[in-house]
């Protein structure tokens, strides 16, 4: 049973390495080794189990001065923004008051609403159609859009008043038109 079991992992490294398997008994059409000749098959499990423990062991990291521990997070230092014109508007949208804009349609979908909104571009008579969901930038003083509802559109928008903010809530209806009948 030990010699089977030895020759399954020794085919099992030769089969894995690319080796041609060593032939059979039947296929080398030599007579079975006798009991005495089981050195070579002792030698081969031998180096078989050198190169199975050599492929056990573990993985030593070796650390010099100048590599990072990989599990280490990096370093990294936090330095606040100054407040002023760094803070943006970093969106086309964010230059745009909320007078401007002109809710035109309202998706209201299951997973998440969405609004069609138009507006005018700044410094030109062309208007802008975009569709806005919950998050987006939208309006002047860093607007932000907080629900989308039935009909509405509610806006969140933070002001920085000398030092205390300020916290403002706009909501933008849809305009409903009413129908003409044709005479």
């Amino acid at each position: 049973m030990r010699i089977f079991v030895i020759s399954a992992i020794v085919l099992i490294f030769q089969l894995s390495y690319g080796q041609d398997p060593a032939p059979t008994a039947a296929q080398a059409k030599t007579p079975p080794a006798a009991e005495g000749d089981n050195q070579m098959t002792m030698e081969s499990f031998e180096e078989t189990d050198r190169n199975l423990k050599q492929l056990l062991q573990p993985f030593v990291y070796e650390r010099t001065e100048t590599s990072r521990d990989p599990f280490a997070l990096p370093e990294a230092s936090y330095e606040p923004l100054a407040q002023g014109p760094v803070f943006g508007p970093f969106v086309e949208m964010n230059n745009i008051t909320l007078d401007q804009i002109t809710v035109k349609g309202i998706i209201l979908d299951e997973e998440s609403a969405k609004a069609i909104i138009s507006y005018k571009l700044p410094g030109s008579d062309k208007t802008k159609t975009v569709k806005v969901k919950v998050g987006d930038p939208l309006g002047e003083n860093f607007g932000r859009v907080q629900k989308i509802r039935d009909g509405k559109v509610v806006i969140l928008q933070t002001l920085d008043e000398n030092g205390s903010i300020r916290t403002t809530t706009h909501v933008l209806s849809l305009r409903k038109y009413e129908s003409k009948p044709l005479n």
